[in-house]
C-alpha cells in the first residue's frame, strides 16, 4: 500500500489530522497559497513523500503520523510569519550573517530562483525531521558534521 492511500486518502488517520488542522486555522491559511484544503494536503504529502524510511524505524505509522503533525505545524508557522512580514521580505526569512541572503537561498548552488529556494527549504525540513529522532549526543555529532568540525571522543 502506498503512502498516499494509507495516510492521505479520505477517512485515513493522516487525512483526518490534516483536515482538522486546516479547518482550525482556515482563516489564516486562506490568506496564503493554501486557499483550498487540497492545496494544503498536497503540500503536506509532498513534504512527507520526500522522507526516506529506513530500517531503523520501529513503528512506521507513528513516524509518518508524527511527520504529518510536524509538517502541519511548519506550514502554520510559515503562514504566521508571512502574515507578520511585508510581502517583499518573505523570500529573505532568515538572513545568513553578513551575507544578506536567506539560509535556504544559501543552500542552493547557483543564483536563487523559486525552485531552488523551495528545494532548500525541503532539505532543511527533512533534516529537522531526521534530527527529531536522534539522541542528544547524536544531535551534537550531526551538528558538528554539518558545521565541518571534528569531534574527538575519549573512550574511558
Amino acid at each position: 500500500m502506498d503512502l498516499n492511500e494509507k495516510y492521505f486518502s479520505n477517512n485515513s488517520r493522516g487525512f483526518k489530522i490534516i483536515n482538522r488542522f486546516y479547518l482550525k486555522y482556515r482563516d489564516l491559511f486562506s490568506r496564503t497559497i493554501f486557499v483550498e484544503f487540497e492545496d494544503f494536503r498536497n503540500q503536506i504529502f509532498l513534504n512527507i513523500s520526500g522522507i526516506r524510511l529506513t530500517e531503523g524505524i520501529n513503528n512506521e505509522e507513528a513516524y509518518i503520523i508524527g511527520a504529518i503533525k510536524i509538517q502541519c505545524r511548519v506550514q502554520l508557522d510559515k503562514a504566521i510569519r508571512s502574515k507578520k512580514e511585508k510581502p517583499e521580505s518573505r523570500m529573505n526569512e532568515t538572513l545568513v550573517e553578513g551575507e544578506g541572503i536567506s539560509f535556504t537561498e544559501n543552500l542552493s548552488a547557483d543564483l536563487p530562483d523559486p525552485h531552488s529556494i523551495l528545494e532548500g527549504e525541503e532539505v532543511f525540513n527533512c533534516i529537522n525531521v531526521f534530527k527529531i529522532q536522534l539522541t542528544a549526543e547524536e544531535k551534537t555529532l550531526f551538528n558538528s558534521m554539518i558545521d565541518g568540525k571534528t569531534m574527538l571522543k575519549s573512550r574511558t
